[in-house]
């Protein structure tokens, strides 16, 4: 150890310090033990007197104060109570302030729809009344063009009931057309003009023929016409040629009627003469069934003066 550390370490300078502060630490605790076993017992005594004095003056106080803490607290837990129910009583009126809310949203939402479609209603009414007044208008030009449709239709009227009248008279013209169609039925075949096959049966000789007939003029039922017929002559090998009118007078109409027939004969022999006589015939006609024009024949006929039976079939002519 260097010279300076050891004299340094033994230097009375640096202990007296230290010295002086032991001697005043010392001197301090002695005079605290003086003080506290000579005045400090008094104080700390009159001090217990005193703070016995003031727990006895505070004692009521502090029963007073218990008391009032009880009081207090009590009043603390009807005062909670009523925090609790004013807490419910204020979540009932939140409540029902939403409920009036929602209401009055509802409400409000219900005029605004009411609203709406009174706008609406009002544009529909104005639209409406538009119209109206439009149809209006036209209703006049309506009523304007149905006066002169009641004028046409009153010359219209008048026009149609000499029509009415002209298509009554047709009515009964296709009405009476009716009762002689249902009275003289329509046939296949011509009611002008008739075909007939005959044969004529006589002592000397049989004759088989066709005649053919066409009716000129009508005098009421009664028909008068021309006639002609040609045949052959069985027995004798010789032709027959006839010419001449006839009158059909009826007997029942459309059913039977008598053929009165004249005129001039002509038999021509194998060898080639002619021979000219007049004849004279009365036929029946009877039509089997009413609608046609088809008849059986029967009559007599005298040719010169050879009288003969006359049997055949007839089709047409009245």
């Amino acid at each position: 150890m260097s010279d300076q550390v050891k004299k340094g370490m033994f230097n009375v300078g640096f202990f007296l310090p230290i010295l002086d502060l032991v001697v005043l630490f010392s001197v301090a605790i002695g005079t605290g033990w003086y003080y506290y076993h000579s005045r400090g017992m008094e104080q700390i005594d009159a001090s217990a007197t005193r703070v016995e004095e003031a727990q006895e003056s505070y004692a009521g106080e502090i029963a007073e104060n218990k008391q009032y803490i009880i009081d207090a607290l009590q009043s603390q837990k009807e005062t909670l109570e009523q925090k609790d129910a004013l807490i419910a009583q204020s979540s009932l009126i939140d409540t029902q302030i939403k409920l009036e809310i929602d209401k009055i949203q509802r409400g409000r939402a219900r005029d605004q729809e009411l609203t709406d479609r009174f706008v609406a209603l009002r544009r529909d009414i104005e639209k409406a009344d538009d119209q109206r007044r439009t149809k209006q208008g036209e209703i006049l030009e309506r009523r304007e063009e149905i006066r002169q449709l009641d004028e046409q239709l009153a010359v219209l009227e008048g026009e149609v009931g000499d029509s009415l009248s002209t298509r009554n008279g047709i009515q009964d013209d296709i009405a009476e057309l009716r009762r002689e169609r249902e009275r003289d039925p329509i046939s296949i075949f011509p009611p002008g003009a008739g075909l007939a096959i005959l044969g004529e049966f006589g002592d000397g000789d049989q004759i088989y023929g066709v005649s053919l007939s066409g009716i000129l003029k009508q005098f009421g039922q009664v028909n008068v016409g021309l006639t002609g017929n040609v045949g052959l002559a069985n027995a004798t090998e010789s032709s027959v040629k006839e010419g001449g009118i006839f009158v059909n007078v009826p007997v029942a109409f459309r059913r039977a009627s008598i053929d009165f027939e004249t005129g001039l004969a002509s038999l021509t022999d194998a060898r080639g003469s002619d021979k000219t006589s007049g004849f004279l015939a009365a036929t029946f006609r009877y039509a089997p069934i009413r609608r046609e024009r088809f008849f059986l024949l029967g009559g007599l006929k005298m040719r010169d003066t050879d009288p003969s039976l006359r049997l055949g079939l007839g089709f047409g002519r009245r």
